[in-house]
């Protein structure tokens, strides 16, 4: 038989924690609670602001989980930006490999509004979307040909194009 959470005392208890030795663990799990569909209590802001504390004390984890959650939706320019800087601050921590691998695991839309912003960023003109169209291919061949990067194909994200725009690799 299946237990049921009690949220109102998890959340309790890490709230207190937040006052403890280890205040950034239970700020990174707070974040975690925030962000689950299942929490009643559900707030993505809140998480990100729990996530953003953790990560200030160099926990790239945190880091992950709010380029995740900045990056829900596409047409949020100051979410997908927040989403690009914590992309940047975990690939110091933890080596581009383990960034490139968990922003191919985003949902499309998110990967591409990511890709776009950057691509913005660097000069391209593109608008934000999370679609990956014409204008969107035409950006990246121009990025590809400014910055000479050699594994570029415009109808794809490819790791090495990914590690330029976006980490700046």
């Amino acid at each position: 038989k299946p237990i049921s959470a009690d949220w109102e005392r998890v959340g309790s208890l890490l709230e207190g924690a937040l006052e403890g030795d280890r205040s950034d663990d239970a700020a990174f799990a707070l974040g975690r609670l925030y962000s689950r569909p299942d929490y009643p209590k559900r707030n993505i802001g809140k998480a990100i602001a729990y996530l953003e504390r953790s990560a200030a004390a160099t926990n790239a984890s945190a880091d992950l989980e709010i380029m995740g959650l900045a990056s829900i939706n596409p047409r949020d320019a100051q979410g997908v930006a927040l989403a690009i800087q914590h992309a940047q601050h975990a690939s110091e921590l933890l080596g581009q490999e383990a960034v490139l691998n968990r922003l191919f695991t985003l949902p499309a839309s998110a990967l591409v509004a990511i890709v776009q912003k950057a691509l913005t960023d660097a000069g391209e003109i593109v608008t934000l979307t999370g679609k990956h169209g014409k204008q969107t291919q035409a950006a990246i061949a121009d990025f590809c040909l400014r910055r000479k990067v050699d594994d570029c194909n415009p109808k794809l994200v490819t790791r090495e194009f990914l590690a330029a725009v976006v980490l700046g690799r």
